[in-house]
């Protein structure tokens, strides 16, 4: 974790002043650079490809459980944890279900004065002006 920070920042400090502040030596950093990635890294990087994919033919509609599924049937052997990890952290997400409710109505007449509102009833007397109360003055 030190070392990929001092990695993230070396383009703005010197390497030497990151790792001093850090209590880490220059020649552990520069050790860290050249090591090759664990088994663990490498097994990740070739599941999120994976996962990419199968989320891109699902036309982003699956979530973990279903790319989980989809993973374990295409043979690889892997945890619903992991996938839901490694799509959080990578912002794979499925597309939210479309609403079948109908939108909300908007009112067709508005009073043109603040905090009023029309009443009326269904026979035909004129419809009646009453003032809303509020216990505040923001005028």
């Amino acid at each position: 974790m030190t070392f990929r920070f001092i990695d993230e920042h070396k383009d703005w400090w010197p390497v030497r002043l990151l790792c001093d502040t850090l209590e880490v030596s220059p020649a552990g950093y520069y050790a860290w650079r050249q090591r090759p990635r664990s088994a663990r890294q490498q097994r990740r990087d070739t599941l999120l490809v994976e996962i990419r994919a199968a989320h891109t033919e699902a036309k982003a509609r699956y979530g973990s459980p279903r790319i989980h599924a989809e993973l374990v049937a295409r043979g690889h052997d892997c945890c619903v944890n992991t996938v839901a990890k490694l799509m959080r952290d990578n912002g794979i997400a499925a597309k939210p279900r479309r609403s079948s409710a109908a939108p909300p109505q908007t009112p067709t007449t508005t009073c043109p004065w603040p905090r009023t509102f029309w009443t009326g009833s269904s026979t035909r007397r004129p419809p009646v002006k009453r003032q809303l109360f509020f216990p505040f003055n923001d005028n």
